[in-house]
C-alpha cells in the first residue's frame, strides 16, 4: 500500500448526474477502476455543480443533458434529455 504521508491534502470537488429511464441507469465503466458508475468526475475552477454534470456526461457518455436545479440545502438536478 502507498504511503500517502507523503502527498499533502487537496480538497476536490466533483458532481455527477444519473439518468434513470423506464427503470435502467444509465452508468459508464470507470477506466482506472473497472466499476460502473454514474457519469461524473471532478469540477473545474469556476463551474457550477450542474454544469458540471453536463459536461461529464457529454464527455463519458456522449451526451448533451440539460439540468434544471432545485436549490435546497443541497444541490440537487433534474436532467432533461
Amino acid at each position: 500500500m502507498a504511503d500517502l504521508q507523503q502527498y499533502q491534502a487537496k480538497i476536490c470537488y466533483t458532481a455527477c448526474g444519473a439518468l434513470i429511464h423506464k427503470q435502467k441507469a444509465l452508468l459508464v465503466k470507470h477506466k482506472k477502476l473497472g466499476i460502473w458508475l454514474a457519469p461524473g468526475g471532478h469540477m473545474e475552477e469556476g463551474e457550477f455543480p450542474h454544469q458540471a454534470a453536463e459536461r461529464e456526461f457529454w464527455e463519458e457518455a456522449g451526451w448533451m443533458p440539460k439540468s434544471h436545479c432545485l436549490q435546497t440545502t443541497a444541490s440537487m438536478c433534474q436532467i432533461q434529455f
